[in-house]
């Protein structure tokens, strides 16, 4: 009996062992791609998070990664401040032949998205309307308008009703390689951006964890 106890013991300290080595790995790629990210995107900050357990055991055996979630704050681009960036991406596939080197190279995806919030004092600055933005609303000189937004030649173009359209031309980061839909939200417009690919800032980068 003290043998069965003493043996369960081991197996449970074994696998404890493990469970602690896999989330360090885990948190360690995590921060190397926030660092890979940042330096992607001059002046920002970012962090990441990668859903995924076990996640060193599924990288050896498979090569994925089931969901990973990244934000990235402050990136300014064409006079242009994003106050919010968020990757949110599907089914990331990465070659694990350097797992040995403890290196991670990323690869490919199923599918992903990322959405971007430019603040309205950036977009004031650049147009010069110094308009308030709401909930799919703008008030302009004290009047509420509810303008048609949509995307064109990669600017967003806000039409009001009797005023001449405003053009926003809209920056390529790489986080943010696409804009394909734009909506109106308090204090910011919202860019959208779906992704089957990695976007440039991630495409092919080798983390070193």
């Amino acid at each position: 009996m003290r043998r069965l106890v003493g043996f369960l013991v081991a197996v449970v300290l074994i696998l404890g062992l493990l469970a602690l080595g896999d989330v360090w790995v885990r948190h360690r790629v995590q921060t190397v791609m926030a660092d890979h990210i940042q330096s992607k995107v001059p002046g920002s900050t970012a962090s990441v998070h990668i859903s995924s357990f076990p996640f060193l055991g599924r990288l050896v055996v498979s090569g994925t990664v089931p969901e990973l979630d990244a934000e990235v704050h402050g990136a300014t681009a064409l006079g242009l401040t994003f106050s919010n960036i968020n990757i949110v991406i599907h089914g990331l596939k990465v070659s694990n032949s350097k797992l040995t080197s403890r290196e991670v190279v990323l690869q490919s995806i199923d599918s992903g998205s990322v959405v971007g919030d430019i603040t309205q004092s950036s977009i004031d600055q650049l147009t010069g309307v110094g308009a308030t933005l709401g909930s799919g609303t703008v008030e302009v000189a004290g009047v509420t308008l509810t303008p048609i937004v949509g995307v064109s030649d990669g600017a967003v173009v806000v039409t009001l009703p009797h005023l001449p359209a405003i053009h926003i031309p809209i920056p390529r980061l790489g986080v943010l390689p696409c804009v394909d839909s734009v909506a109106i939200i308090p204090g910011a417009l919202r860019v959208t951006c779906q992704l089957t690919e990695l976007p440039p800032a991630l495409a092919n980068a080798t983390l070193k964890f």
